[in-house]
């Protein structure tokens, strides 16, 4: 298993007037053989809740020979067997009605309508006399880590932004964790960035960048200027995913996002998110920024590998030299201490390739090649590849010679990729 792990959906408890009924915590296989078990409570003897309970019972037993019927046909433990690429269509056709595809906004529409129904009287009337609801599990549900920020000056501050859960925080080192956009229009996730000058401002960009889904879309870029408080839409709403984004070093005003599945790109704002301006169009994997130059920058696309600006994205060359093969996703990360160096993480020909260059990036050097698909697969079967979904790179901020790169597994280098060590295990 790789360190991006999927999620589950919770069970329901509910609560009436007089008895108290609970679903038991079924695992899969039960739960394809017989309807739901009840365990009732009553809490008083009055004829009117034993009534109310009587039709609740008749009604629950139906429900469940129902979706007994229903598990058996779509739910067997069989059905979510694969790859993770077939996993994940199963999750999303499960979802999906037959024949049509989810529209772009539905988490924003369906969440404005809550809102109109909070503040409507009917719905104060309407809701008065429903049962009591009460989660009954699993928790933790937010899914993988997309990104994790440290705060500058407080190192036991990290942010997350969670695949399909929104923003956390923690104040003690990662001992504890809060949400912080639970109620917001897109909790789907995929980059998070601090303001150079302030790390009370941080910057979201919403939508989990899965290749070839519009699934997970998100709400555009978002913003907060009270350390995860509160949160405002920035722009970029018609933005499906965000694969990252960044305030520069030198320029607070300077903005830029690489951004997947709908209205792919490149963006650019120079105030501090006010206005945009579209870079590239199509596909970015990852982007990287020269922490010293404002308008040198690179991204990692489809087909073309790693590509190069000089001047603001006004135009691009590629830069793979020495990567020959077909390019499948790529990571690639500059140094922030030296601009000349470069990390790249390349499934290329379905297979890893971790790569270093020594010159921005007009020649690469492989220093490791995985020849039998276990980097990605795990099971060292080029098949099973995991590479468009575990794949990921980081320079070490003060050391050159020290990167990270994460497949199924995370590697590290310290002697600046002259070897690897496997840091999880696997």
């Amino acid at each position: 298993m790789g360190f991006e792990n999927g999620h589950l959906m919770p069970f329901m408890g509910q609560e009436s007037r007089g008895c108290q009924a609970g679903v038991t915590r079924p695992e899969y296989e039960r739960l394809s053989r017989q309807p739901f078990r009840y365990l009732v409570t009553c809490r008083n003897k009055d004829p009117r809740d034993m009534k109310h309970f009587l039709l609740l019972f008749i009604a629950a037993a139906t429900l469940g020979t129902t979706l007994s019927a229903q598990i058996e046909r779509g739910l067997t433990p069989e059905a979510e067997n694969g790859s993770i690429r077939q996993r994940f269509q199963h999750f999303k056709e499960r979802r999906e009605v037959s024949g049509t595809a989810l529209p772009d906004d539905i988490r924003v529409r369906a969440i404005e309508q809550t809102r109109r129904m909070e503040r409507s009287k009917l719905s104060e009337h309407l809701l008065a006399d429903q049962p009591q609801w009460q989660q009954f599990g699993p928790r933790s549900t937010g899914g993988r880590i997309k990104s994790i920020i440290i705060h500058p000056t407080n190192p036991g501050t990290l942010y997350i932004a969670a695949a399909a859960g929104g923003v956390w925080r923690s104040t003690d080192a990662g001992a504890t964790w809060t949400p912080l956009m639970d109620d917001a229009n897109g909790i789907a996730m995929g980059s998070l960035c601090f303001d150079p000058v302030d790390p009370n401002i941080i910057y979201a960009g919403t939508g989990e960048q899965v290749i070839g889904s519009n699934f997970y879309l998100g709400a555009g870029l978002m913003r907060s200027t009270d350390a995860g408080a509160t949160w405002s839409v920035l722009g970029l709403t018609t933005v499906g995913s965000f694969s990252r984004i960044y305030a520069h070093p030198t320029n607070r005003d300077l903005l830029m996002a690489s951004c997947m599945n709908t209205n792919a790109g490149v963006y650019r704002s120079t105030d501090r998110g006010v206005t945009w301006t579209k870079q590239f169009e199509g596909t970015v994997y990852d982007m990287t920024i020269n922490p010293t130059n404002e308008n040198e920058y690179f991204i990692a696309v489809p087909e073309d590998g790693i590509l190069y600006t000089s001047n603001g994205g006004q135009s691009w060359e590629r830069r793979t030299s020495g990567l020959i093969g077909s390019f499948g996703r790529t990571s690639v990360q500059q140094s922030p201490v030296n601009e000349n160096v470069l990390y790249a993480l390349v499934e290329l020909n379905s297979l890893a390739t971790i790569a270093k260059s020594t010159d921005k990036g007009l020649s690469w050097t492989v220093q490791y090649n995985d020849p039998r698909g276990c980097f990605f697969a795990g099971t060292c079967s080029p098949a099973g590849s995991q590479g468009f979904y575990d794949n990921y790179v980081t320079v070490s901020p003060t050391d050159t010679n020290v990167c990270f790169v994460g497949g199924i597994d995370i590697w590290r280098t310290t002697n600046g990729g002259t070897s690897w060590s496997n840091q999880t295990g696997g």
